[in-house]
């Protein structure tokens, strides 16, 4: 996660706010006291609730922030202190705490030390004010929200100010004052480093000369003095860089991960990661087009069902955390049949990235489909829960050694499939060498891991390189993924000891209809499937056959039925006019039972479909290989049930 560059609540800005506390409550004062304690008629100290959550903590700088809808359509808010343009959540716990603290500095300032104390008794006996639904009495922040990314552009906050990113590069470095009053930044979403002007200074000289603008903070430069002085600043920064190029270990990470067996660089595989990376790294949602990003490793072995990691796939993702900010959650604790109700506790408004790392192949999948597409709903024990509409919902990523989740439609629609190549395990495995031992000695953007300020410049240029062309570009509209991470993604989904030959059977199947461009029936196809596979699971019905064999068809671009959406038709078993009564008999389906139990009979429908290959299946990195795999009927027939829709 980002650390916050200030905290917004320091002994000095308590201190400050005590003075306009003891103000408030002098003849002097235009404005209402904001003291909420006073004396009864027995002389003893009482607080006043109305007094302290409608004034005294709205003028301490915590507020409610309105989030969202809560499942009853109802706002959702979340404590926060406030402080200028930067705003941080508050637990119940902080908020006594600052109260308290205040109360202190009550006693110190003014030397009323028995009054402090009493106050601090009396706030003992009022727990409840410190409990969630206490502060829920706050007055809401209805006129401020958080700094946004857009359709078009990103946002980047360091401590020396904020950079707009588009689709065209990066603007100068701009004052926070500049932000329009109703706007505010997470004060943990603000990059502890300064940023430095990422173009280089060849640029930002000529730019002096012909422009007169500032390298760093893009004004004018009015006067000629500084002119003078800034020009020859960047003269001899020139000079510099000429003897000495700027190392680029970042640049080099990315680049490393998207090479393949031969260590040569794929030109798709880099552009996918930095699509990827672009993507993430940009704050805004298109409703249509939200994923979930999933890194695995690209040489999976299915045989094995396992691989060994160690490729960077973590490394990359904890690097974000450098300019965004990420909330990392367990992957092997996020498993299918056990239910969390706290699994997003972690979670905090501010997340920007939700990582779950090192998931494992039983990852459920199916809990992500919600968060990535809805509203994202957050638990926490003993506190309110609250939800974070879609439209600023953290992204989610996923870093695993298996492929995870089942490839239907409902899946593919929902991921953005990374393959992180092997060249880091290889140089371990091989030749002993870490990623340190590649990079000059340095770790890859870690604090004390021996990066300068060049390499932190030039990890930030390359970040926004990327959020760049994913501005320009969009995430790709289809799969483009490996064969191998396709294959081996559905042969985890089938689930049973065969899934392997049974995947390659389908495939086999597929093409063989797709050259002979033959209409089929789908009781046929059941009977080659369970003939050639006779222990599959007893409980499989006929649909789920078919669902699968659609599954492999959208994977590898082998089609049933395309021109229906992959639905079947419905046939008519005649004789005079198609003749299909006879292929039925002729394929050994008379006698099939329909769904009632009553035989078809010549006149009935049946469903059939054909297929079409869109293009090559065996064009990507994986040649389908069927040595293992049963040959399958010639006479079958690829369609199903009447069940299926």
């Amino acid at each position: 996660m980002i650390k916050a560059f200030k905290v917004l609540w320091n002994d000095e800005h308590l201190k400050s706010f005590t003075h306009k506390l003891i103000q408030s409550d002098t003849s002097s004062s235009s404005q209402k006291s904001l003291v909420f304690w006073y004396e009864d008629d027995n002389g003893d100290t009482k607080i006043s609730r109305h007094i302290l959550v409608s004034r005294f903590l709205p003028a301490l700088g915590i507020r409610n922030l309105i989030l969202g809808k809560d499942a009853k359509g109802l706002d959702t808010a979340l404590p926060v202190f406030i402080n200028g343009n930067r705003v941080e959540e508050v637990s119940p716990d902080v908020v006594k705490s600052l109260v308290f603290k205040v109360i202190d500095f009550y006693g110190g300032i003014t030397g009323d030390f028995d009054t402090a104390e009493e106050v601090r008794t009396a706030l003992g006996f009022s727990k409840q004010i410190f409990e969630k639904t206490g502060l829920r009495a706050i007055p809401d922040l209805y006129d401020k929200s958080p700094l946004k990314d857009t359709p078009d552009k990103a946002h980047r906050c360091f401590t020396n100010g904020w950079v707009e990113i588009t689709k065209d590069g990066v603007t100068s470095l701009r004052d926070y004052a500049d932000l329009p009053d109703d706007v505010i930044i997470w004060n943990d979403s603000v990059i502890d480093r300064e940023y430095l002007f990422a173009n280089d200074v060849t640029a930002s000289l000529d730019n002096l000369l012909i422009n007169r603008i500032h390298p760093v903070t893009g004004e004018y430069v009015n006067t000629k003095k500084e002119l003078t002085s800034l020009i020859k600043e960047y003269e001899a920064k020139v000079e510099e860089q000429k003897n000495t190029p700027r190392d680029t270990h970042y640049r080099d990470f990315v680049t490393n991960l998207s090479r393949n067996d031969n260590g040569d660089v794929c030109p798709k595989s880099l552009e996918r990661l930095k699509l990827g990376i672009g993507y993430l790294c940009h704050r805004h949602h298109f409703a249509d087009k939200r994923k979930w990003v999933e890194i695995v490793d690209r040489d999976f072995d299915v045989s094995r069902k396992r691989a060994d990691g160690g490729t960077g796939k973590s490394v990359l993702v904890k690097s974000l955390a450098n300019v965004m900010n990420i909330t990392e959650l367990d992957g092997k604790e996020f498993k299918k049949g056990r239910s969390d109700t706290f699994a997003f506790a972690n979670v905090t408004p501010s997340t920007e990235i939700c990582f779950f790392d090192d998931a494992d192949e039983k990852f459920d999948t199916t809990r992500l489909f919600s968060r990535t597409t809805g509203d994202f709903y957050v638990r926490r024990m003993r506190q309110n829960p609250f939800s974070i509409k879609a439209s600023d919902a953290p992204k989610i990523v996923i870093t695993s050694n298996y492929p995870l989740g089942e490839n239907d439609a409902s899946t593919r629609r929902r991921q953005y499939v990374i393959e992180a190549g092997s060249h880091y395990k290889t140089a371990a495995e091989i030749y002993g060498e870490t990623p340190a031992d590649i990079h000059g000695g340095k770790m890859i953007a870690e604090e004390g891991g021996g990066w300068n300020d060049i390499d932190w410049s030039e990890f930030h240029r390359f970040i926004f390189e990327c959020i760049a062309l994913y501005l320009n570009k969009g995430l790709p509209a289809l799969d483009d993924t490996s064969d191998n991470f396709k294959r081996s993604q559905l042969i985890a989904g089938f689930g049973c000891d065969e899934a392997e030959q049974l995947c390659d059977f389908y495939l086999e199947y597929l093409n063989k209809l797709a050259d002979s461009g033959e209409q089929v029936f789908a009781h046929g196809f059941y009977k080659t499937v369970r003939e050639n596979f006779p222990n599959l699971p007893k409980e499989w019905k006929d649909e789920r056959l078919y669902r699968q064999l659609r599954d492999v068809g959208a994977a590898f671009k082998v089609h049933p039925n395309k021109w229906m959406n992959g639905n079947l038709q419905q046939v008519r078993l005649g004789v005079e006019k198609n003749g299909l009564w006879q292929k039925w008999v002729d394929d050994g389906l008379e006698g099939t039972l329909k769904s009632n139990g009553e035989p078809f009979v010549e006149g009935e429908r049946a469903r059939a479909f054909t297929v079409t290959r869109l293009s090559n299946p065996a064009g990507g990195t994986f040649t389908p290989h069927f040595g293992n795999s049963p040959a399958p009927d010639d006479q079958g027939a690829v369609a199903a049930s009447a069940e299926v829709s």
